[in-house]
Protein backbone atom coordinates (compact mmCIF):
# COMPACT_ATOMS: atom_id res chain seq x y z
CA UNK A 1 0.00 0.00 0.00
CA UNK A 2 1.35 3.37 -0.69
CA UNK A 3 2.37 6.31 2.04
CA UNK A 4 0.42 8.56 0.17
CA UNK A 5 -3.49 9.00 0.96
CA UNK A 6 -6.14 8.45 -1.74
CA UNK A 7 -5.67 12.16 -3.03
CA UNK A 8 -2.06 11.87 -3.51
CA UNK A 9 -1.50 14.87 -1.79
CA UNK A 10 -0.74 13.58 2.14
CA UNK A 11 0.70 10.73 3.96
CA UNK A 12 -1.32 8.42 5.82
CA UNK A 13 0.59 9.37 8.79
CA UNK A 14 -0.68 12.57 8.79
CA UNK A 15 -3.47 11.48 9.54
CA UNK A 16 -2.49 10.38 13.02
CA UNK A 17 -2.04 11.76 16.21
CA UNK A 18 0.90 11.60 18.06
CA UNK A 19 0.25 10.38 22.04
CA UNK A 20 1.58 13.33 23.89
CA UNK A 21 -0.33 15.78 21.44
CA UNK A 22 -3.13 13.89 22.05
CA UNK A 23 -2.52 13.80 25.82
CA UNK A 24 -2.46 16.99 25.79
CA UNK A 25 -6.29 17.40 23.64
CA UNK A 26 -7.97 14.84 26.51
CA UNK A 27 -9.43 16.30 29.79
CA UNK A 28 -8.59 15.95 33.21
CA UNK A 29 -7.63 12.72 34.57
CA UNK A 30 -10.28 10.39 36.05
CA UNK A 31 -10.55 10.94 39.39
CA UNK A 32 -13.02 7.88 40.21
CA UNK A 33 -16.10 9.07 39.98
CA UNK A 34 -18.42 6.85 38.35
CA UNK A 35 -20.24 10.18 36.55
CA UNK A 36 -17.47 10.56 35.24
CA UNK A 37 -16.21 7.25 33.56
CA UNK A 38 -18.73 6.87 30.49
CA UNK A 39 -16.94 10.19 28.94
CA UNK A 40 -13.84 9.15 30.28
CA UNK A 41 -14.21 5.58 28.08
CA UNK A 42 -15.42 7.20 25.13
CA UNK A 43 -12.79 10.16 25.28
CA UNK A 44 -10.06 7.24 25.08
CA UNK A 45 -11.83 4.94 22.63
CA UNK A 46 -11.79 7.39 19.99
CA UNK A 47 -8.10 8.67 21.12
CA UNK A 48 -7.39 4.61 20.58
CA UNK A 49 -8.66 5.20 16.61
CA UNK A 50 -6.91 8.38 16.08
CA UNK A 51 -3.48 7.11 17.55
CA UNK A 52 -0.61 5.06 15.30
CA UNK A 53 -1.83 1.26 16.12
CA UNK A 54 2.54 0.82 16.70
CA UNK A 55 1.87 3.37 19.64
CA UNK A 56 -0.84 1.74 21.84
CA UNK A 57 1.62 0.74 24.05
CA UNK A 58 2.75 4.05 24.47
CA UNK A 59 -0.80 5.60 24.35
CA UNK A 60 -1.58 2.82 27.56
CA UNK A 61 0.83 4.42 29.36
CA UNK A 62 -0.30 7.67 29.55
CA UNK A 63 -3.61 6.63 29.76
CA UNK A 64 -2.52 4.81 32.93
CA UNK A 65 -1.16 8.20 34.14
CA UNK A 66 -4.94 9.49 33.41
CA UNK A 67 -6.17 7.08 35.62
CA UNK A 68 -4.30 8.39 38.03
CA UNK A 69 -5.36 7.17 41.89
CA UNK A 70 -7.75 4.63 40.33
CA UNK A 71 -5.34 2.56 38.71
CA UNK A 72 -3.38 2.53 41.75
CA UNK A 73 -6.34 0.74 43.29
CA UNK A 74 -6.59 -1.15 40.78
CA UNK A 75 -3.11 -2.62 40.36
CA UNK A 76 -3.75 -4.03 44.18
CA UNK A 77 -5.99 -6.64 42.56
CA UNK A 78 -5.18 -7.28 39.34
CA UNK A 79 -2.33 -6.37 36.77
CA UNK A 80 -3.20 -4.46 33.51
CA UNK A 81 -1.65 -4.55 30.21
CA UNK A 82 -3.87 -2.67 27.41
CA UNK A 83 -6.49 -0.33 27.72
CA UNK A 84 -8.96 -3.37 27.34
CA UNK A 85 -8.14 -4.43 30.49
CA UNK A 86 -8.21 -1.66 31.79
CA UNK A 87 -11.47 -0.60 30.51
CA UNK A 88 -13.00 -3.59 31.84
CA UNK A 89 -11.88 -3.44 34.99
CA UNK A 90 -12.93 0.96 35.06
CA UNK A 91 -16.35 -0.18 33.98
CA UNK A 92 -16.97 -3.28 36.69
CA UNK A 93 -15.27 -1.25 39.59
CA UNK A 94 -16.07 2.59 38.78
CA UNK A 95 -19.92 2.08 36.97
CA UNK A 96 -23.08 3.57 39.00
CA UNK A 97 -24.15 -0.04 38.93
CA UNK A 98 -22.85 -2.05 42.08
CA UNK A 99 -21.52 -5.56 41.70
CA UNK A 100 -20.16 -8.01 44.51
CA UNK A 101 -17.10 -7.41 42.60
CA UNK A 102 -17.41 -3.66 43.77
CA UNK A 103 -18.11 -4.52 47.57
CA UNK A 104 -15.55 -6.73 47.52
CA UNK A 105 -13.00 -4.29 46.12
CA UNK A 106 -13.99 -1.86 48.85
CA UNK A 107 -13.31 -4.24 51.59
CA UNK A 108 -10.26 -5.53 50.25
CA UNK A 109 -8.96 -1.34 50.11
CA UNK A 110 -10.42 -1.26 53.33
Amino acid sequence: MSEYSSDGNEPHSSTYISVPKLMQLLPSPFTGNALELPEFILVLEVACEVVEPLNYNLLFKFVCVEIGEAKTQLLARTHLNNWEQAKAVLEENYSQRRTLDYYAHKVFNS
